[in-house]
């Protein structure tokens, strides 16, 4: 039991000692502090029993030892002198504030603040972000706090706010000796580092914390900072103007697209709250600021909206009356084409278009439909008509051709997905619609609603088949061309005849039921080389007599007359002969 102190005061210098002297060999568990290099455990001072049992209460010197009155926590100094110098330490340490929440643990706010030095220690964190981003400390936002104020003091930022507290040194012994923390140490290790001499001092093991890197105490160092926060420390770029046709989602918010009917990743995002506040439709054409996208988003975002349809913007503008609220009026006036090409002056003999009109150009595949529609794009350009071109699933050569009509061209091809090419369709007939109500009178070519339906039915269903809600949805679009009070859409669309599909037939049955203008090509006709390879005798205008006078009704009587009475292919070449001349 050799780790037992005695309970009792040990006897001073001036007193003489009872303890009987130490006797025999080193014991096994000082041999073993020996070979540790530790200084052996002295063992315990026990006074000596009177020899006489009369009187001790025990009964004489070889009575057994009470173990319940020895303190195993005994220090190598009295009692007496350990109460004085914890005294003076009371009276020397720092005074100890109440915790916020009242009551219970209480914590000292001298010794960190000291080792803080500079009062950097009673700065908030956001004050010490500040000083490191002056000294040019990187990646201080990752540091802990003791590690940001010792670096913090390496780079003199604590010098520029106040001067460095020195710290106060420790309480002196009675006898001269050196401190606690010294003599602490000495008995800890006597005593395995369990004595309370042998913990270092607060002040001593804060610094050390905020000194010494994280991986010397077993833990993990600190990390590179990640790419992304590495973005958050990059200044923000500057705000650029962008422009694009608006697109409106099923929630309210909307995207910009800036290369129409396309999306990109510079398409920038409109919420709610500023379609709302705007008065923003779909199709409308807008320039706003956009500011660039951030760690956790893909596309830019608006800051500023700048112009609407070409018109300074404003909260809460008074818009004209939406389209679908204007009211259809059958057409009345004759649309301006120009006889530059066989092709429209034929069309102008045999079936006449007028403004607000659904004209259906219906052949089979390679009777020469695309170039038709071209030739009426064009024949439009030098009039006030705007034009729009939806081309859905085009070949990449017939681009080009679109591209120098000179119509606002919205053109998918056959390597965009079936949903792009059904939004490049949408987007052509909300623009064209903003542009009536703004009093325009626009002609919008649609090429074709047979691949527009199928587009419909491609992105609308999982099994890749196509569906009712095709053709519905192509019906829906075509359906739309009107003539109202304040502008007109006249829409231009292409439908193949040679489908085998049941969704072809139905839809060129849905579309018969709403056209007043079919305008039917002839496979025979393309094969003999024929263009236009138009069939003058199934193809009419209905209600023709509200577009043309009575003077230009009998010539085209004159020329459509006998033409209508031959088939076929003398019917084509008399009418192409009696326009020559």
């Amino acid at each position: 039991m050799s780790w037992f102190r005695s309970s009792q005061r040990k006897p001073r210098e001036s007193e003489p000692s009872e303890a009987p002297p130490r006797t025999g060999g080193a014991k096994p568990d000082e041999d073993a502090a020996e070979a540790a290099g530790l200084e052996p455990l002295s063992p315990p001072a026990i006074e000596a029993e009177p020899e006489s049992g009369r009187d001790s209460p025990r009964g004489g010197a070889n009575a057994p030892l009470d173990f319940f009155s020895l303190d195993p926590l005994d220090d190598d100094w009295g009692p007496d002198e350990e109460e004085e110098e914890e005294e003076e330490e009371e009276e020397a340490r720092p005074a100890k504030t109440p915790s916020r929440r009242g009551g219970g643990r209480s914590r000292e706010r001298g010794p960190r603040a000291s080792a803080a030095g500079g009062g950097l220690g009673d700065k908030p964190l956001a004050e010490l972000h500040a000083l490191a981003r002056e000294a040019g400390i990187e990646r201080y936002r990752l540091l802990r706090r003791p590690e940001l104020i010792a670096r913090l003091e390496e780079a003199g930022a604590g010098a520029r706010t106040s001067a460095p507290r020195e710290k106060a040194p420790p309480p002196a012994r009675r006898d001269g000796s050196r401190e606690r923390g010294e003599r602490g140490e000495r008995g800890g290790r006597r005593r395995g580092g369990r004595g309370r001499g042998g913990r270092d001092s607060r002040d001593s093991r804060d610094s050390r914390q905020a000194s010494e890197p994280r991986g010397r105490r077993g833990r993990e160092a600190p990390r590179e900072a990640s790419p992304a926060a590495r973005e958050d420390e990059q200044p923000e770029a500057a705000p650029e103007r962008l422009e694009g046709l608006l697109e409106v989602m099923a929630d309210g918010f909307g995207f910009l697209r800036v290369e129409a009917p396309l999306r990109s990743d510079r398409d920038p995002h409109l919420s709610r709250d500023q379609v709302e506040r705007f008065g923003l439709r779909a199709g409308d054409r807008v320039a706003a600021m956009a500011r660039a996208p951030r760690r956790s988003e893909r596309n830019p975002s608006v800051i500023e909206i700048l112009e609407v349809n070409g018109q300074p913007a404003a909260e809460d503008p008074e818009r004209p009356e939406d389209f679908s609220g204007l009211a259809a009026l059958p057409p009345a006036e004759r649309l301006p084409l120009s006889n530059s090409s066989a092709g429209v002056r034929m069309l102008e003999v045999v079936t006449p278009l007028g403004k607000g009109q659904r004209a259906l150009v219906e052949g089979p595949g390679g009777a020469g439909a695309t170039r038709l529609l071209h030739d009426i794009a064009s024949g439009l350009s030098e009039s006030p008509v705007h034009v729009v071109a939806a081309v859905i699933d085009a070949r990449p050569e017939e681009l080009w051709a679109w591209q120098s009509s000179g119509s606002e061209l919205f053109a998918t091809t056959a390597e965009d997905a079936p949903a792009d090419q059904v939004r490049g369709a949408v987007l052509a007939l909300e623009r064209s619609k903003r542009l009536v109500e703004e009093g325009a009178e626009v002609v919008l070519i649609v090429d074709s609603l047979t691949r527009l339906a199928r587009a419909y039915g491609l992105a609308g269903t999982r099994g890749g088949t196509e569906g009712d809600s095709g053709v519905h949805e192509a019906k829906r679009l075509f359906a739309a061309a009107r003539r109202t009070d304040r502008g007109s859409l006249t829409i231009v669309a292409a439908a193949r005849s040679d489908g085998t599909a049941a969704a072809d037939d139905e839809l060129r049955e849905a579309l018969a039921q709403i056209a007043n203008v079919e305008l039917r090509l002839d496979s025979v006709l393309a094969d003999a080389g024929l263009f236009p390879a138009i069939d003058v005798g199934s193809s009419r205008t209905r209600g023709e007599d509200a577009l043309i006078d009575p003077d230009e009704r009998a010539r085209l009587d004159a020329l459509r007359g006998p033409a209508r009475a031959l088939e076929g292919e003398e019917a084509w070449r008399y009418l192409a002969e009696q326009l020559e001349e």
